[in-house]
């Protein structure tokens, strides 16, 4: 079986002129070569400062070309990659830094997401004291001399990469607690993109337009793994934010741009914030593939933006641990509300409560086997990963499988509301709500009961003007229309705002505890009754 050793040579040598990153805010073009050349030489320097194979180096950067050549001399010098949110508040950044046993933290200096009394901070308090280094925009170390590698260098640091050497450490975003620092191999996650390009028929002549966080995975994964895997390209275009959107198709048009990555925020702020005809245009005018990922992905949101631009949404399913898993654009085409068909190397199972596997169609705990699993949670004690236990990863999503083989995620295990004996589907009830004229967004959580064991109340935010003695009616009525009886909820709250993660995800045990003080108290914090 070919190493991804090989590949890389390959890729880097037939591609060598070709461009992989265009800058949209200058047009500068770095080529696969350009890549390899600057990776290559940021090892050696790092490399000059003592930082040796296996250690880790912390990346502190705003979206560029800086942040990737980081990435990819990493993977040349057998370094782990642990990317650093600079949007994490400064309690988190410390959490993420005290227990990731840095040997460098690599930022942009001032003004890129860390003040120089933070570092200084974090250089006195780690046990590992690592060195601070100031990276350029062109992924050179500022005050020296670039000592630009030679063809011999580049060779031997290719021959050296390792399938099963760590790669990256990405801290995962969770609802609730503490992240978690999932650790990923080199093979796993340049097989992972490849497989996924393969199966979906993303090609060569792909354009990538790269709009998401650079530290997130999906940042990683996604787009930046993705094009190269394929031997594409990407339009390093302003990372996503209420301001960007504003002009968000003018690089896509401007430079090519046919394949993107957004989340479901994205694709909802994008959807109300473009006022403009550039991007509607361009997608009626030309193949542009949009994929989502990171969150579930409504069909209200999906129905709205594909009605608006007029070009497919396919929505993926992934996990931090397990990578991509899923999309739906499988042999039998999309079908509404499923993620579709699992990758070729893939496996789900769907299993009921007792552990044996269910027939399809039932609903049931979600459990993969993929060789694209992590190497496991990083042991904050020992600062190794801890491997996974079972070769069944159990997702924590609930959701069942179509004859097709076509999967279909009902919720998560942890928010399932048990009323009354009874499962109900928080997100069965959320896709209903969505489709009123009088709901933005909503979010269905179980609160305690005495009798019931858990009430079912929908918490909703109304669009502008909607106030909730008008339209609890009509809530009511569209649920038992659509659910029954058994499913219809006992409450329902409007929130001014729901509380979000960094990544846009809705903080469902906030909402819970919010409703739970309420009850306590009167009155809801924020929201309306």
């Amino acid at each position: 079986m070919q190493t991804w050793s090989t590949r890389l040579a390959r890729i880097f040598g037939d591609n060598a002129e070709r461009a992989y990153m265009i800058d949209s805010a200058t047009g500068e073009v770095t080529t696969y070569a350009d890549l390899a050349r600057r990776s290559a030489s940021l090892v050696k320097q790092l490399e000059r400062h003592g930082i040796k194979r296996g250690d880790r180096v912390g990346v502190l950067l705003p979206n560029g070309a800086a942040f990737a050549t980081v990435y990819f001399a990493c993977l040349f010098g057998g370094l782990t990659a642990v990317p650093v949110n600079n949007a994490l508040s400064h309690k988190e950044r410390a959490f993420v830094l005290k227990n990731s046993r840095l040997s460098a933290l690599l930022t942009g200096g001032m003004g890129d997401g860390i003040a120089s009394a933070d570092t200084d901070h974090y250089q006195e308090t780690s046990p590992f004291r690592p060195l601070i280094l100031t990276i350029c925009s062109d992924g050179s170390m500022a005050g020296r001399s670039l000592q630009v590698a030679k063809q011999d260098e580049m060779d031997r640091y290719m021959a050296t990469i390792d399938d099963d050497r760590l790669w990256s450490i990405h801290f995962t975003s969770g609802t609730t607690g503490l992240p978690k620092g999932v650790a990923h191999r080199v093979g796993a996650l340049l097989g992972n993109a490849h497989s996924f390009n393969s199966t979906f028929g993303i090609g060569r002549d792909s354009r990538f337009v790269h709009v998401m966080p650079m530290p997130y995975m999906a940042g990683f994964l996604n787009t930046l793994l993705g094009a190269f895997t394929t031997e594409a390209s990407i339009i390093l275009a302003p990372q996503f934010g209420p301001r960007s959107a504003l002009r968000f198709w003018e690089s896509v048009k401007a430079y090519g741009g046919d394949t993107i990555w957004m989340s479901p925020t994205m694709l909802a702020a994008l959807t109300r914030i473009d006022r403009g005809e550039v991007g509607i245009e361009l997608c009626r005018s030309k193949a542009i593939r949009i994929f989502s990922a990171t969150a579930p992905l409504s069909t209200k949101v999906r129905r709205e933006f594909e009605t608006k631009y007029g070009v497919e949404v396919t929505e993926s399913y992934g996990l931090s641990e397990l990578l991509l898993i899923a999309a739906n654009a499988g042999p039998a085409g999309r079908k509404d509300l499923s993620v579709g068909p699992c990758l070729p190397e893939v496996r789900i199972t769907i299993r009921n409560g007792a552990g044996a596997e269910v027939a399809a169609g039932s609903d049931g705990a979600i459990f993969v086997h993929t060789p694209f699993a992590s190497a496991g949670y990083i042991d904050f004690d020992t600062g190794a990963p801890a491997a996974p236990a079972r070769f069944w990863f159990d997702t924590g999503d609930v959701g069942h499988l179509d004859d097709d083989g076509y999967l279909y995620v009902t919720g998560r295990v942890k928010d399932l509301i048990i009323r009354g004996g009874f499962n109900i589907s928080p997100r069965q009830i959320e896709e209903v709500l969505l489709q009123h004229p009088a709901v933005n967004d909503a979010a269905v959580v179980g609160i305690p009961h005495d009798f019931y064991g858990e009430q079912v109340v929908a918490a909703f935010i109304p669009n502008v003007g909607v106030k909730l003695e008008d339209v609890l009616a009509s809530l009511r009525e569209q649920c038992l229309s659509a659910l029954g009886p058994s499913t219809v909820p006992d409450r329902f709250v409007a929130f001014d705002v729901f509380p979000v993660t960094n990544f846009g995800k809705i903080r469902k045990l906030a909402i819970r505890e919010v409703l739970i003080e309420s009850d306590q108290s009167g009155s809801v914090t924020g929201a309306g009754s």
